[in-house]
Protein backbone atom coordinates (compact mmCIF):
# COMPACT_ATOMS: atom_id res chain seq x y z
CA UNK A 1 0.00 0.00 0.00
CA UNK A 2 2.75 2.71 0.36
CA UNK A 3 4.38 2.09 -3.03
CA UNK A 4 4.55 4.71 -5.01
CA UNK A 5 4.56 3.81 -8.78
CA UNK A 6 6.28 6.31 -11.39
CA UNK A 7 4.97 7.29 -13.66
CA UNK A 8 6.24 6.08 -16.94
CA UNK A 9 5.31 7.07 -20.54
CA UNK A 10 5.59 5.09 -23.71
CA UNK A 11 8.39 2.20 -23.53
CA UNK A 12 8.48 2.37 -19.62
CA UNK A 13 10.31 5.38 -19.83
CA UNK A 14 9.74 8.03 -16.88
CA UNK A 15 8.07 10.77 -18.19
CA UNK A 16 9.64 14.29 -18.42
CA UNK A 17 7.59 17.04 -17.10
CA UNK A 18 7.92 20.64 -19.32
CA UNK A 19 8.39 23.21 -16.71
CA UNK A 20 8.41 26.48 -17.54
CA UNK A 21 12.08 26.39 -16.06
CA UNK A 22 13.23 23.36 -17.91
CA UNK A 23 11.34 25.27 -21.20
CA UNK A 24 13.49 28.40 -20.47
CA UNK A 25 16.84 26.73 -19.53
CA UNK A 26 16.61 24.46 -22.81
CA UNK A 27 15.97 28.29 -25.33
CA UNK A 28 18.64 29.49 -23.29
CA UNK A 29 20.75 26.08 -24.20
CA UNK A 30 19.72 26.41 -27.72
CA UNK A 31 20.54 30.16 -28.22
CA UNK A 32 24.10 29.60 -27.01
CA UNK A 33 24.18 26.57 -29.61
CA UNK A 34 23.15 28.94 -32.31
CA UNK A 35 25.38 31.65 -31.32
CA UNK A 36 28.51 29.95 -31.69
CA UNK A 37 27.24 28.57 -34.71
CA UNK A 38 26.75 31.86 -36.36
CA UNK A 39 30.14 32.87 -34.85
CA UNK A 40 31.82 30.25 -36.30
CA UNK A 41 30.83 30.91 -39.68
CA UNK A 42 31.51 34.87 -39.27
CA UNK A 43 35.04 34.20 -38.85
CA UNK A 44 35.36 31.16 -41.28
CA UNK A 45 34.05 33.97 -43.97
CA UNK A 46 36.14 36.56 -42.54
CA UNK A 47 39.54 34.44 -42.70
CA UNK A 48 39.08 33.20 -46.35
CA UNK A 49 38.57 37.05 -47.36
CA UNK A 50 41.85 37.87 -45.48
CA UNK A 51 42.94 34.78 -46.94
CA UNK A 52 42.05 36.11 -50.03
CA UNK A 53 43.68 39.40 -49.68
CA UNK A 54 46.71 37.64 -48.25
CA UNK A 55 47.73 36.32 -51.80
CA UNK A 56 46.76 39.01 -53.20
CA UNK A 57 49.50 41.23 -51.62
CA UNK A 58 51.60 38.19 -51.95
CA UNK A 59 51.15 37.95 -55.34
CA UNK A 60 51.81 41.61 -56.25
CA UNK A 61 55.77 40.44 -54.54
CA UNK A 62 56.28 37.86 -57.24
CA UNK A 63 58.50 39.30 -60.00
CA UNK A 64 59.56 37.59 -62.72
CA UNK A 65 62.22 39.05 -64.69
CA UNK A 66 65.67 38.15 -66.17
CA UNK A 67 67.78 37.35 -63.30
CA UNK A 68 71.29 37.42 -63.91
CA UNK A 69 74.36 36.94 -61.61
CA UNK A 70 77.23 40.10 -60.70
CA UNK A 71 80.53 39.83 -60.12
CA UNK A 72 80.32 38.82 -56.44
CA UNK A 73 77.78 35.90 -57.13
CA UNK A 74 74.74 37.81 -56.41
CA UNK A 75 71.66 37.19 -58.72
CA UNK A 76 69.96 40.29 -59.71
CA UNK A 77 66.77 41.13 -61.04
CA UNK A 78 68.62 43.34 -63.96
CA UNK A 79 65.35 45.28 -63.98
CA UNK A 80 64.56 45.68 -60.73
CA UNK A 81 65.08 49.00 -58.84
CA UNK A 82 64.29 50.78 -55.74
CA UNK A 83 60.87 51.07 -56.05
CA UNK A 84 60.42 47.87 -57.12
CA UNK A 85 62.26 46.64 -54.03
CA UNK A 86 60.42 49.32 -51.90
CA UNK A 87 56.93 48.26 -53.12
CA UNK A 88 57.98 44.32 -52.39
CA UNK A 89 58.84 45.12 -48.89
CA UNK A 90 55.63 46.84 -48.40
CA UNK A 91 53.69 44.09 -50.30
CA UNK A 92 55.38 41.46 -48.17
CA UNK A 93 54.51 43.15 -44.75
CA UNK A 94 51.01 43.23 -46.05
CA UNK A 95 50.65 39.31 -47.16
CA UNK A 96 51.86 38.88 -43.45
CA UNK A 97 49.64 40.91 -41.90
CA UNK A 98 46.13 39.42 -43.68
CA UNK A 99 47.95 35.95 -43.49
CA UNK A 100 47.92 36.72 -39.22
CA UNK A 101 44.13 37.90 -39.86
CA UNK A 102 43.52 34.78 -41.28
CA UNK A 103 44.03 32.55 -38.58
CA UNK A 104 42.85 35.24 -36.15
CA UNK A 105 40.11 36.70 -37.65
CA UNK A 106 38.57 38.41 -34.61
CA UNK A 107 41.40 40.46 -34.11
CA UNK A 108 40.85 44.18 -34.96
CA UNK A 109 42.39 45.72 -38.35
CA UNK A 110 43.73 49.43 -38.32
CA UNK A 111 43.28 50.99 -41.65
CA UNK A 112 46.04 49.62 -44.32
CA UNK A 113 49.78 52.47 -44.72
CA UNK A 114 49.58 53.26 -48.20
CA UNK A 115 52.50 52.30 -50.66
CA UNK A 116 55.67 53.64 -50.53
CA UNK A 117 56.03 56.49 -52.57
CA UNK A 118 57.64 56.29 -55.96
CA UNK A 119 61.30 57.93 -56.04
CA UNK A 120 62.15 59.97 -58.86
CA UNK A 121 65.73 58.88 -59.42
CA UNK A 122 65.41 54.88 -57.58
CA UNK A 123 69.30 52.72 -57.66
CA UNK A 124 69.22 49.97 -59.30
CA UNK A 125 69.65 46.33 -58.29
CA UNK A 126 73.25 46.40 -59.28
CA UNK A 127 74.13 49.44 -56.90
CA UNK A 128 72.09 47.04 -54.04
CA UNK A 129 74.01 45.82 -51.11
CA UNK A 130 73.81 42.39 -50.77
CA UNK A 131 70.97 40.31 -48.68
CA UNK A 132 71.50 39.70 -45.57
CA UNK A 133 70.55 35.85 -45.04
CA UNK A 134 68.18 36.84 -41.70
CA UNK A 135 66.14 34.30 -40.62
CA UNK A 136 62.99 33.75 -42.52
CA UNK A 137 60.09 35.81 -41.74
CA UNK A 138 57.06 34.33 -39.06
CA UNK A 139 55.06 31.78 -41.18
CA UNK A 140 51.58 31.40 -40.85
CA UNK A 141 51.41 28.36 -43.04
CA UNK A 142 50.52 26.06 -40.42
CA UNK A 143 47.82 27.38 -37.89
CA UNK A 144 47.30 26.50 -34.64
CA UNK A 145 45.37 23.15 -33.94
CA UNK A 146 42.49 25.37 -31.99
CA UNK A 147 41.82 26.90 -35.29
CA UNK A 148 40.41 24.17 -37.27
CA UNK A 149 36.80 25.90 -37.24
CA UNK A 150 37.95 28.43 -39.96
CA UNK A 151 41.31 27.59 -41.36
CA UNK A 152 40.21 23.75 -41.93
CA UNK A 153 39.52 23.64 -46.02
CA UNK A 154 36.00 21.76 -45.30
Amino acid sequence: MGERRRKTGAGGFPRVRFTVRRLMAGVAALALLLRAAFWVAEMRSRSAAYRVRAFEYAITTAHTGSFVRTGDGRRVDRFADENVRREGEWGRRMADKYRRLSVYPWMAVGPDPPPPERLAHPRGAFEFPEEDDSPPREGYDSPPAWTFLWTYPW
